[in-house]
This record gives structure tokens, C-alpha cells and sequence, in this order.
């Protein structure tokens, strides 16, 4: 499946959505900048953020996303992920697309902000490529969106 994409450059360039086994979609649009400066890299590390227990307040919880991500840019880390349930028991999950825009203003311009999955399906096609899109002019293009059936 191929989905088309503009760059920062205005030309228009086509892009594969990979589809995983387990029907997990994900697409990564890379400008020819990043391009460049990723062939200087071996290896691009990443940090999955997950659940913390209910009885750990919102607020922390929020606040040691933050120091948690300085951490990972400080030790070199260039992808922050971060999935997406719902009444997840006795756990909590900030949801994806609020908290990378939030993000976005903490972190460097070479690291990049991702949605491991987020459930398509309880989305509205519309809402979601609009707030997919929003989120990723908020990131400035560093936004990687991974789609999901389920869990």
C-alpha cells in the first residue's frame, strides 16, 4: 500500500504503509534532510514510554514523562514511543496525540516522536488523519504514526 505524502520542498514523493503481520499499519515520512543526517547513524535507539499504576498521580506521571525524555535525548536516544490502551485496569496510559505535541517542545529537532499503535478502529477515519496531521505540523515532521485493528 503506498500512500502519498508532500516535504518540507513542496515536491510531492510516495511513501510504502507497512503492514505487520498482527495487521498493524505504520508509516514513516522522511524528509531528504533527515534522510542525510540518518545515513551518518548506525543505529537509532529508542525509548517505549508504557503504564505506571493508578495510585501514581496524573500530574507525576506527566512530569516524569518529561524528565524521562530529557534523559533518553540527553544519552542519545532519537525515537520517543508511546502506545495507546483504555481502561487498562489498574494502570493509566497518557494518551498519544496530546502528550507528543506536548513533548515536541521539550525535545531536540533530530528526535523523532511515534505512536507505537494506536487502535484505528475507535477513531473516526476523519478525526484521526486530521489530529494525525495537526500532530505532526505541532512536531514540525518528526511525527512516525503507527496504526493498529486492536490490540
Amino acid at each position: 500500500m503506498w500512500v502519498k505524502e508532500a516535504s518540507q520542498q513542496a515536491k510531492v514523493t510516495s511513501t510504502p504503509l507497512h503492514t505487520s503481520g498482527s495487521g498493524e499499519l505504520a508509516l514513516t515520512s522522511h524528509n531528504e534532510s533527515d534522510k542525510a543526517s540518518n545515513r551518518n547513524k548506525m543505529v537509532a535507539m529508542g525509548l517505549l514510554l508504557s503504564d505506571v499504576p493508578a495510585s501514581v498521580s496524573p500530574a507525576q506521571q506527566f512530569r516524569d514523562v518529561v524528565r524521562i525524555t530529557h534523559e533518553a535525548q540527553d544519552s542519545g536516544f532519537t525515537y520517543i514511543v508511546i502506545g495507546q490502551h483504555f481502561l487498562y485496569g489498574d494502570l493509566r496510559w497518557l494518551q498519544p496525540v496530546p502528550l507528543l505535541a506536548r513533548l515536541a517542545a521539550e525535545v531536540n529537532s533530530d528526535v523523532r516522536l511515534a505512536t507505537q499503535i494506536m487502535i484505528a478502529p475507535l477513531y473516526h477515519p476523519v478525526m484521526l488523519a486530521e489530529e494525525l496531521a495537526t500532530l505532526d505540523v505541532v512536531t514540525e515532521g518528526r511525527l512516525v504514526a503507527g496504526l493498529g485493528l486492536g490490540y
